[in-house]
């Protein structure tokens, strides 16, 4: 699936029980979501919901010019999170993580 942000398109796709848990992953540079292949079917079966993102300028993501900074591709990711899932418990919970990275903290 696409995601239309600001001129450009971010690639997800999302799967699994739509009441589940929902586990998101990114991926490393040069890679996109389809790294996680191995993991999906296992975490679906566990009654999870797995979204995957392709970080701008990977995957079946848009590039965009310029630097790609840790703040852009959070709230790319973010962004993607709010316009999929339906429960404030699940996006609260990613985005409070991805908020920790900008400070520093580790968990």
């Amino acid at each position: 699936m696409l995601l239309p942000l600001n001129g450009r398109r971010i690639y997800y796709d999302l799967m699994g029980p739509e009441k589940g848990p929902v586990v998101c992953f990114t991926h490393s540079l040069s890679s996109d979501g389809g790294m996680w292949a191995e993991q999906m079917l296992p975490l679906i079966d566990a009654g999870f919901r797995v979204l995957r993102v392709d970080m701008r300028g990977h995957g079946g993501s848009d590039p965009v010019a310029g630097d790609y900074t840790m703040e852009q591709l959070a709230d790319d990711t973010a962004k993607v999170i709010d316009a999929n899932l339906d429960t404030e418990a699940n996006r609260r919970l990613v985005t409070d993580y991805l908020a920790t990275l900008d400070k520093g903290e580790k968990r």
